[in-house]
């Protein structure tokens, strides 16, 4: 019979010649996997970087359409409230005439009578200046308004012309 010994140093025939053939297969596979995966991975980092872009576009433009429409609020908002003390100086410009005429008829003091009838004219003053300043403001927003309008649809000049 034939003894058995340890086989430590002997080799089984053929090993490694299987063993370097499975590993270059294998090295192959993962080569062919990884490059693969490697396109694939660019692929979509491309894609990510173009829909980024996109994305930034469109925020950049609802970001300009909202500051427009911001803008648009805070003119409406400056309007309404020169409409408001205009009409206050209105109010008080009428409620001056009538203590005007009110001191006429119950005995005022001449001194009364002229300090009222100074207040009312100021107050008259002040009232015309409101208006004079608040339809100043509504034509050079209209001019802004009719510019703004012509650069965006066409490509002329956006400078109003002297006779505007």
């Amino acid at each position: 019979m034939a003894v058995f010994k340890p086989n430590t140093e002997s080799e089984i025939p053929g090993l490694r010649a299987d063993a370097h053939a499975a590993s270059f297969d294998q090295v192959s596979a993962i080569e062919k996997f990884g490059r693969k995966w490697y396109a694939s991975g660019v692929e979509a980092g491309l894609v990510q970087a173009a829909q980024d872009a996109e994305d930034r576009a469109k925020l950049a433009q609802d970001l300009i359409i909202s500051n427009e429409e911001l803008k648009k609020n805070e003119i409406q908002i400056l309007k309404n409230a020169a409409m408001v003390g205009r009409n206050a100086l209105s109010s008080a410009a009428n409620a001056m005439c009538s203590i005007g005429t009110a001191s006429q008829v119950r005995n005022f003091s001449f001194d009364e009578r002229e300090h009222l009838q100074r207040i009312a004219k100021e107050i008259s003053y002040r009232r015309d200046e409101c208006t004079t300043s608040f339809d100043s403001a509504a034509q050079e927003s209209k001019k802004r308004s009719s510019v703004t309008q012509a650069s965006d649809g066409s490509s002329s000049s956006s400078k109003p012309s002297k006779n505007e």
